[in-house]
């Protein structure tokens, strides 16, 4: 057999600094990846690669997990990489109040690279926005698992021989499954039909079906029954427990699939069966032993794939570079800032979310007659100049409004009040289970312009519609 040299500086990729969200990748970043996963899998597994000795890797796994933790380190001492970390909150300084801000910051001095498993939404994000070191998201909350997509495409491809041209289900808890959010996301670079089987309760949320029907075929359905016997491809997962807020709506929808060896039996007779584990009652045992099982080869799978990330972010040069808050300062005018058209009703929500001191005089006029509007409300602001961030505030606010500075009682200046790109500390996000709503940072929200304005988180990626944006303003 001839010997696979490897050499680390082969694994340098200038397209990423971080894995945190399979929508940060782009089609030849995923196929770089799998291109390396199977260079690296032909290598015998007794040989010992120890590109990565003297690297150290860190694995902080604040959720409890077998499989991704396992291979991480496994990959790890693959390499002759050292590894650090722990398996639970419980026993480090996060249990004494610390946050996830310190934990990183702390880590980052004793480890090469980062891998990070957090219940919160957005918390990869964060993470990577605030270390010098590479983070890879092991999953954060109900939101991303990228590495398990990337082990996922990689088992896809080596059963298949492609990925291009199958029809795939993904079955199960849709709403707060992880894996199928970021493997769904991933599927839509692929020429591929995509079927989500779920119960009602359970559904895919409406920002991944918008954005993969953009690209794939997509078809709903509550029955595995009615499509079985055209898909290449079933994707199993297990509802999950712990993503309930009420343990009630859990045991309605707990055992609402069992897939068996009998049902797969209708299907094709090359039929796949895949689960990113662990099963409860969703996956027979009696599958384990037919030729439909897939979901051994793909947890083995974890280990050269998370090998090539781990050589990956070895060569990642990490500048990091804290945007700078640019504001739009006023010169002081005598009478101060009158805004006009806003939409009828909204002034007082307008000077609740605009940030002027208490000292400063306000007033406002409500429901004025208006030939461009028809009904519209004005605010009065004296001496005082709006910062950039109010100007955002207000084009969210009321889009068609316009600030006028007024000088000795003259309009000197219009400006049309703009809707922005990128809303920073100005929208809450409604996820309760977002990262800023945990950590002391600031929200982050990038807008989509269009006849129903839509805003996304930048870290937990849930979408907000106008109505929501509106009374999330802060």
């Amino acid at each position: 057999m001839r010997r696979v040299i490897l050499q680390r500086s082969e694994f340098s990729y200038p397209g990423l600094k971080d894995i945190v969200s399979i929508s940060d990748f782009k089609k030849q970043d995923l196929e770089w990846f799998l291109e390396k996963a199977e260079k690296i899998d032909k290598i015998p597994k007794k040989e010992k690669l120890n590109m990565l000795e003297g690297f150290t890797v860190a694995l902080l796994f604040f959720e409890p997990s077998t499989r991704t933790k396992l291979s991480f380190e496994t990959a790890a001492k693959n390499l002759g990489a050292s590894t650090i970390g722990f398996d639970s909150a419980i026993g480090t300084s996060m249990q004494k109040g610390e946050s996830l801000h310190d934990t990183i910051k702390t880590v980052e001095r004793y480890a090469d690279i980062i891998v990070m498993r957090n219940k919160l939404e957005g918390s990869a994000r964060f993470a990577a926005e605030i270390s010098k070191r590479p983070i890879i998201n092991a999953g954060d909350g109900a939101n991303q698992h990228p590495t398990q997509t990337l082990l996922d495409l990689y088992t896809i491809k080596k059963a298949f021989g492609k990925i291009d041209k199958l029809k795939i289900a993904l079955m199960g808890d849709l709403r707060y499954g992880r894996t199928v959010h970021s493997l769904s996301l991933a599927l839509r670079f692929f020429n591929v039909e995509q079927y989500y089987i779920s119960p009602k309760t359970l559904e895919m949320p409406s920002y991944i079906k918008e954005l993969v029907s953009e690209k794939n075929k997509v078809v709903e359905l509550n029955s595995l029954e009615d499509v079985i016997d055209e898909l290449d491809l079933i994707y199993c997962t297990r509802i999950q427990k712990e993503r309930f807020a009420d343990p009630m709506e859990y045991e309605k929808v707990k055992k609402s699939y069992t897939l068996t060896a009998e049902l797969l039996t209708k299907g094709k007779e090359s039929l796949k069966v895949m689960h990113p584990l662990p099963r409860v009652n969703e996956l027979d045992y009696n599958i384990d032993r037919t030729k439909y099982a897939l979901y051994f080869e793909q947890l083995q799978n974890g280990v050269p794939v998370r090998q090539a990330i781990l050589l990956w972010a070895s060569n990642v040069k990490k500048v990091l570079k804290m945007e700078e808050k640019e504001r739009i300062q006023l010169q002081a005018i005598k009478n101060g800032t009158a805004i006009d058209h806003i939409e009828a009703g909204k002034a007082l929500k307008l000077l609740e979310v605009l940030d002027i001191p208490e000292h400063i005089s306000k007033g406002i006029a409500m429901n004025v007659e208006s030939k461009k509007l028809g009904r519209k409300d004005l605010v009065f602001i004296d001496n005082f100049e709006l910062s950039q961030k109010d100007f955002a505030k207000i084009g969210l606010v009321s889009k068609n409004a316009t600030i006028n500075i007024i000088k000795d009682h003259k309009v000197v200046k219009k400006i049309k009040a703009e809707i922005p790109s990128v809303a920073v500390g100005i929208i809450k996000c409604m996820n309760p289970n977002c990262i800023t709503n945990h950590e002391k940072i600031e929200t982050k929200f990038y807008i989509f312009k269009g006849e129903n304005i839509k805003a996304k988180c930048h870290y937990c990626e849930r979408f907000l519609n106008e109505e929501e944006i509106f009374w999330s303003i802060k």
